[in-house]
């Protein structure tokens, strides 16, 4: 008679590990990371996480595949995740997508001229510029985004349209500060 032994797992497996590709591309997945990341942190099983948040581990298991889209998560679920992960509520309500960045602008596709032109700005930089990949030609708004927050960060020059510029009415920090 073949023994079958179970370890017992103290912590669960990180973001990326025992996903699958599709729950990885999920809407909504950022936020999914953030939550599992802090409770790996925390040392916190699924379940525990789930009480955490005022949720059944169910629930928590429907928005990890998609089931239930993040975009239809409560106002007191938003402000629980708020209150666990320790961010602004504008950074969960961005990272479950129920609001994007471009949603900060009057018109839509003005933030893609605008982080094309920032890209630009950097590739002409004399200390960052040759740091840019080549292949970066089609990247996800997002990825460009992030680039040039990185750049921002690093050099202390703002290169996206600040609050006076008509076409930026309201920055993110706005947004931070309004929601928090």
């Amino acid at each position: 008679m073949n023994k079958v032994v179970r370890r017992k797992c103290n912590r669960r497996t990180g973001w990326t590990d025992g996903l699958t590709e599709k729950e990885t591309s999920v809407p909504g997945a950022r936020l999914m990371q953030m939550l599992l990341t802090k409770a790996n942190e925390q040392g916190l099983q699924l379940r525990e996480l789930a009480t955490k948040l005022g949720v059944t581990a169910g629930y928590l298991h429907q928005l990890r595949t998609g089931r239930k889209p993040m975009t239809g998560i409560s106002s007191q679920i938003i402000e629980n995740m708020k209150i666990f992960l320790g961010v602004p509520r504008i950074s969960v309500l961005l990272a479950s997508g129920i609001v994007k960045i471009e949603d900060c602008y009057p018109e839509p596709d003005i933030l893609s001229i605008y982080l094309r032109q920032g890209v630009d700005f950097i590739r002409h930089d004399p200390v960052w510029g040759p740091l840019v990949p080549a292949h970066l030609e089609n990247p996800e708004e997002d990825m460009l985004m992030f680039i040039i927050k990185l750049y921002e960060e690093a050099t202390g020059r703002k290169i996206l349209p600040q609050r006076n510029e008509e076409a930026w009415p309201l920055r993110l920090t706005d947004l931070l500060a309004l929601t928090a």
